[in-house]
């Protein structure tokens, strides 16, 4: 399967640390499945008004690591599949079984090492750790990339809906064609 990209979207590290978190079912290096429970959670908190950015990022998925876009797809997705979720207030005061402390999340490039392969409490080569901190940077990088370019494809359609606005108004109201 082919994606339009030569390299998965999650190293294996970052599939390890994913596939450890309560709120997911599998991962595969271009995709996500979330359990059950999450996704109905997900709509629940999303309705009383919390942040799916936040909802996500106490769930150990921080948007630095899997996308706003994968974040923002989910939740209008999964509206549309748990309506019955909505607005549902089920004692909100109580810890969701799929958040996870703050100390166990995803934080960037430089991520816990406790999702490297064969770590038994044996300290890796430097140059091995080198090479993954450089993979989680082009990560951060590849993700950065891809919301300038989407920015700059938004701001070209203003720019093009613009000029075609100030063409009517230079000519009555009305576009010469």
């Amino acid at each position: 399967m082919t994606h339009g990209r030569a390299e998965a979207m999650f190293s294996a590290r970052e599939m390890r640390y994913i596939q450890s978190l309560p709120a997911v079912d599998h991962v595969t290096p271009y995709r996500i499945c979330y359990k059950e429970e999450f996704k109905r959670e997900c709509i629940r908190r999303y309705s009383r008004g919390e942040s799916p950015t936040v909802i996500f990022r106490n769930a150990g998925l921080d948007s630095s690591l899997i996308g706003y876009k994968r974040i923002e797809r989910s939740i209008a997705r999964w509206k549309n599949l748990y309506p019955d979720e909505i607005g549902v207030d089920d004692e909100p005061r109580r810890r969701p079984a799929i958040d996870i402390p703050e100390s166990q999340r995803w934080s960037g490039p430089m991520a816990s090492r406790a999702y490297d392969a064969g770590n038994d409490g044996e300290n890796r080569h430097d140059e091995d750790r080198r090479r993954e901190d450089v993979k989680g940077y082009r990560l951060v990088i590849l993700q950065q990339a891809r919301r300038i370019d989407q920015l700059e494809h938004e701001l070209e359609s203003y720019r093009q809906r613009e000029r075609r606005e100030d063409g009517e108004d230079m000519h009555g109201g009305e576009a010469r064609e």
